[in-house]
């Protein structure tokens, strides 16, 4: 519920700088610095639960001076919070919106310019999101006060999931193949590499080797049932040249 600071240490920790951040914003809940000096902190106009908006703030001196990245619409609410931060990437970040006095539908923040610019998506049925979390720059997740969605196409669709419980607050993603939420559980995300399985007898195969070839090439082929065989070469521009 505020007032808002921005807190800085250049000491490992064993002392903190504390910037008063109210001329930016009344309440702020997440921060991000890709370097020192660059970084993004997110939060609300407003610390109570009617009038506010949600704001995204950037500085480029380490904390020193601030600038409005973002200011949302507020439309169908009567407060909006910037709350938490994923960047799958240098240059594509999300940003969740936690609201109250909505209509039950949610509203995700997205940049593809590393931060400069920001718009709003829609989540349809997600209500007042809380955690935000991508893997990559199409397949996240958000979820708060109930509701938990998945997309896999950068936000532009969201379909509910049971993957997760509807009170995860924050994700944390290492590479592409594991990650960490925390809600009323903690969830374990590990994607293992899948090994490809022989094909069974009467399937199809193909094999050539070497290939691609400058020269000649060697190309294997087995049938489940007799046919007639009809093979293509193409060239690495795929134009089939025989």
């Amino acid at each position: 519920d505020g007032p808002s600071y921005f807190l800085k240490t250049t000491d490992g920790g064993a002392s903190w700088q504390s910037v008063d951040m109210a001329p930016y914003a009344e309440s702020l809940i997440d921060v991000r610095f890709t370097d020192p000096m660059n970084g993004i902190v997110v939060g609300g106009t407003n610390g109570t639960q009617s009038g506010g908006v949600a704001v995204i703030l950037a500085t480029s001196d380490g904390g020193e001076t601030w600038t409005e990245r973002f200011r949302s619409s507020g439309t169908g609410t009567s407060t909006e919070w910037a709350w938490k931060i994923s960047f799958p990437s240098e240059s594509v970040g999300y940003v969740s919106v936690e609201h109250y006095g909505g209509n039950g539908d949610g509203k995700v923040l997205k940049t593809i310019d590393g931060g400069l610019t920001w718009t709003e998506l829609a989540v349809p049925g997600g209500g007042s999101m809380q955690g935000v979390g991508f893997l990559n720059e199409r397949e996240g997740w958000t979820s708060g006060r109930g509701t938990q969605m998945v997309t896999s196409d950068g936000g532009v669709s969201w379909v509910e999931t049971s993957a997760i419980d509807g009170s995860v607050n924050r994700f944390e993603f290492f590479g592409d193949s594991l990650g960490y939420a925390m809600g009323r559980r903690i969830y374990k995300l590990e994607r293992l590499a899948v090994s490809a399985a022989p094909p069974p007898p009467d399937a199809l195969t193909l094999s050539a080797s070497p290939n691609p070839t400058a020269s000649a090439t060697t190309i294997r082929f087995r049938l489940g049932t007799p046919g007639d065989v009809v093979v293509d070469v193409f060239d690495t521009l795929g134009r089939r040249i025989a």
